[in-house]
């Protein structure tokens, strides 16, 4: 893929990433308020912190626990940042018996990974947006509609704090949808 530039966009024409297992969820390529973390960082905004980490912990373990083996490209876990570290942490290969043996030290470090979340938020609300590489969000066309690729908590955490619009890298594509 390659950039075809910063753009303003409504973020009432952005779409979750329409892979595999996010449509098998049922977010995968719907409005951003159908992504669970959606709600875990509305109930953070909304001043229930302690609910919000409870939820959006629980929600990431039983997403490990399911797709952990399942490549990222697909939507699943295999080899994004929590797999990874994981796999720091515990020498063993990863199965379902490892994660539930292993569960308080993955609940630490998705705690860990959840914090991050809601200090994104703090940050978005407070300064904006920093347009890092790094800190990109990006989208693909799908019609009248763009389909993300990254940036999916920063669309969500934009749209619970009323922003109309974000700045995304759009990509083209060379798979057509």
């Amino acid at each position: 893929m390659t950039l075809r530039g910063l753009q303003l966009v409504s973020i009432d024409s952005v779409r979750h990433n329409d892979s595999k297992i996010y449509v098998k969820e049922g977010y995968g390529g719907q409005k951003i308020q159908l992504f669970p973390p959606y709600n875990f960082l509305l109930d953070y905004h909304n001043g229930n912190w302690s609910r919000a980490q409870g939820n959006f912990t629980n929600w990431y373990f039983e997403s490990y626990l399911k797709y952990f083996n399942v490549e990222k490209s697909e939507g699943g876990m295999k080899l994004g940042s929590l797999d990874v570290r994981i796999q720091e942490l515990i020498s063993e290969r990863i199965d379902s018996r490892i994660i539930l043996r292993n569960k308080e030290v993955i609940l630490n470090e998705i705690s860990v990974l959840v914090i991050k979340k809601f200090l994104l938020y703090d940050s978005i609300k407070t300064k904006g947006f920093n347009l890092l590489k790094r800190d990109r969000i990006r989208a693909v066309s799908f019609g009248r509609l763009l389909m993300l690729k990254g940036g999916h908590h920063r669309v969500a955490i934009s749209k619970i704090l009323g922003l109309e619009s974000v700045p995304l890298y759009l990509e083209a594509s060379n798979v057509k949808h």
